[in-house]
């Protein structure tokens, strides 16, 4: 019951987060230096892409070159939030006539969503002697209500037009800035070339939009994989946009060496007792520093855009109350006495 009443408090924040928007919010951003290119007018498709398109490739021994642009009139503009965002790629020639458009294909399109372009990871690539075009970019969505963010890498046969997409799905993480841990989609879609996928996943490493593991990231007892390895064991997904869940006990957690507050950001409140230092970051984690064994542990791994601001104090010197509210259904109430620590300690 809880979590759908969860559900529909996000759905209701979302549709409160469109209608509050500025009429005047920037929807297509292209991240990094600036793309020098030649641009050019066609007649044909009353395409501007002097204002519409991000890229244009250099000519090909066909004397053709690609384009890539957005449609409609949102690159780098101001307007209301109910767009939506198509990327396309022409395939154009010059001409006697002036430009022609010999073949357009829509890369991608998102409805409210944000669309932004990382120009520093255009490149080109030959496989088989096909020459391609790879770049990223994220396409999220506006509003609180989804937290999950997405990067998308691509690959553009730059002879037939065809588009193979790799994606990546995660969450903000304080392992590197700006950027998304989570895992690769299965496959690219609308492509199982096995060469695609392999080219789209060597080629994903240059990039500082997801989180780059490395050997380290397989070792659960690592610290930096200190919130992953508590949601496993606690068997919770804690990503929540509008809401909390329900905290379960026995919560199983592990002491670390390191300090994992430095891991921890925003505004905070701490408690204390003889033996534990808590500390409760907002919409965030609550952390702990053990005094007899002077190592740090996890308590509650949680991460959330709203309503679901807590508060904790001890009721007395190893019972812990953490409370979402004044409803006494918000409130839970854990001994520490009852925390199950692993046999093995982290790094």
């Amino acid at each position: 019951m809880r979590k759908k009443i969860v559900f529909l408090i996000s759905i209701i924040a979302l549709l409160f987060s469109f209608s509050c928007n500025d009429n005047k919010r920037e929807v297509i951003e292209v991240k990094g230096k600036p793309i020098d290119s030649t641009f050019y007018w066609d007649n044909n498709t009353e395409i501007y892409m002097r204002n519409n398109c991000f890229y244009c490739s250099e000519k090909q021994s066909d004397s053709t070159f690609i384009c890539l642009y957005v449609l409609p009139e949102n690159k780098r503009t101001y307007f209301f939030s109910d767009t939506l965002n198509q990327m396309y790629v022409s395939k154009c020639r010059l001409s006697v006539n002036g430009l022609d458009t010999l073949k357009t294909v829509l890369i991608s399109e998102g409805e409210w969503s944000y669309l932004a372009i990382d120009s520093l990871s255009f490149k080109n690539v030959d496989m088989n002697d096909v020459p391609f075009l790879y770049f990223s970019y994220q396409q999220n969505y506006m509003g609180t209500a989804i937290r999950e963010r997405n990067v998308s890498f691509c690959l553009i046969n730059m002879i037939d037009l065809s588009v193979h997409t790799l994606g990546y799905s995660g969450y903000d993480t304080f392992k590197c800035e700006d950027c998304i841990d989570g895992d690769f989609n299965d496959e690219p879609k609308s492509n199982k070339n096995p060469l695609i996928l392999k080219k789209l996943k060597e080629l994903s490493k240059e990039s500082k939009w997801i989180y780059q593991k490395g050997p380290k990231d397989e070792d659960p007892y690592y610290y930096m994989n200190y919130e992953t390895k508590w949601r496993k064991e606690n068997h919770e997904e804690t990503f929540y946009a509008n809401g909390h869940s329900d905290i379960k006990t026995p919560i199983k957690s592990t002491y670390y060496k390191t300090n994992l507050f430095r891991f921890n950001s925003g505004v905070n409140d701490s408690i204390e007792t003889d033996r534990y230092i808590l500390v409760n970051y907002m919409y965030g984690n609550i952390v702990g520093y053990d005094k007899a064994r002077s190592m740090y542990f996890p308590l509650l791994i949680e991460s959330c855009n709203g309503f679901c601001d807590k508060k904790i104090n001890f009721v007395s010197e190893d019972s812990l109350k953490i409370s979402y509210g004044d409803k006494p259904e918000d409130e839970y109430e854990i001994s520490m006495n009852d925390i199950i620590f692993d046999g093995k300690s982290g790094d």
